[in-house]
């Protein structure tokens, strides 16, 4: 006798048993059980996966937004700082204050730098002509 047929009359044998004993019940349990959990487990899934998307998209667009600031985009310069809408006067004087000396600066050093090399640039070309 193979192990199939070992199976099958072990399985018989169960059923013979167990007799007029209606199961539908147990079953039903079980797989009610059984999609609870996986429906549970599929929505967390799709919240998490919702949120991070989320999450990043918000990011995405605020860095984008920053750096359209920072590099002094246009459109981006007319909706916040050089806007007339909103609380446009306070993020410029937030701006001023905490950027406007030091932004100031920096600029000024940048400029200097610029103009010395510009200067070493055309010392240099004078004396090859």
């Amino acid at each position: 006798m193979n192990i199939a047929d070992m199976k099958y009359q072990a399985a018989e044998s169960v059923m013979e048993k167990l007799g007029d004993v209606d199961l539908s019940p147990i079953i039903k349990k079980m797989t009610d059980e059984i999609y609870t959990k996986l429906a549970t487990d599929f929505e967390n899934h799709l919240i998490s996966d919702a949120q991070s998307n989320v999450a990043f998209h918000i990011q995405a667009i605020v860095d984008s937004s920053v750096k359209a600031l920072l590099s002094g985009d246009k459109e981006a310069m007319k909706r916040y700082p050089l806007s007339e809408r909103y609380d446009a006067d306070v993020i410029r004087q937030a701006i001023a204050l905490h950027c406007g000396d030091e932004v100031l600066k920096m600029r000024i050093e940048h400029l200097e730098k610029e103009l010395k090399q510009t200067n070493e640039a055309l010392t240099y070309a004078r004396r090859m002509y």
